[in-house]
């Protein structure tokens, strides 16, 4: 089963669409190195329409082409490199649901800034095997402006490589969710906005 956003509405969509549009603007939308020319057009194009009225699950599957994907790429390991064949449909999978979580989660960390609430962490796609990292994240309560600012970041883990808490795991199946006013307080954290945004970003994204 894929992500559970819980709070996936025309408001928040209409977020996501802006947020993309702000990453158009400043060359910031995510380029992996897997995927071919007519990959990276393709999944511009799927993004915009998944954000706008489907889900990761969509993403996920129109990216799932052979044309989207190169067919090897290259693995260096110590001081060996070898070629690996990429499996297009788990490359896709991994990329859909990485950033349209992000952009989804960006757009929540802005429309709690506009309502005047913090945002929580919640386990939105049951995983296999459960990291404890990931699982001690799950119910944590965040400051939307300094998580909002640490999810617009550039830089990403390529996809395939680096997913989540541990390295080569695929997304930790974390997302985020806004507070009504009566649940803040409940859960308090003492590490400072930024360690704090940091901790979670990495443990949410791709």
């Amino acid at each position: 089963m894929g992500f559970q956003f819980e709070q996936l509405d025309s408001l928040i969509r209409a977020l996501m669409m802006e947020e993309i549009d702000r990453d158009s603007v400043h060359g910031d939308l995510y380029d992996s190195r897997l995927l071919t020319p007519l990959g990276r057009a393709s999944f511009r194009e799927l993004l915009r329409v998944s954000a706008r009225a489907h889900d990761a699950d969509f993403l996920a599957d129109g990216m799932a082409s052979g044309e989207n994907f190169i067919e090897k790429e290259t693995i260096i390991r110590a001081d060996a490199s070898c070629e690996r064949r990429v499996n297009f449909v788990n490359a896709a999978r991994r990329l859909a649901e990485g950033e349209f979580n992000r952009y989804y989660m960006r757009a929540v960390c802005r429309r709690a800034m506009e309502v005047g609430t913090d945002v929580q962490v919640y386990r939105a796609r049951e995983s296999a095997r459960h990291r404890t990292n990931s699982d001690s994240l799950s119910g944590h309560i965040y400051d939307a402006r300094s998580l909002l600012a640490v999810l617009r970041q550039r830089v990403r883990p390529n996809v395939g490589v680096a997913a989540g808490i541990i390295p080569g795991d695929v997304n930790s199946g974390l997302s985020l969710r806004m507070l009504s006013r009566h649940e803040e307080g409940r859960i308090v954290t003492h590490a400072s906005p930024a360690a704090r945004g940091g901790a979670v970003a990495k443990a949410m994204t791709h």
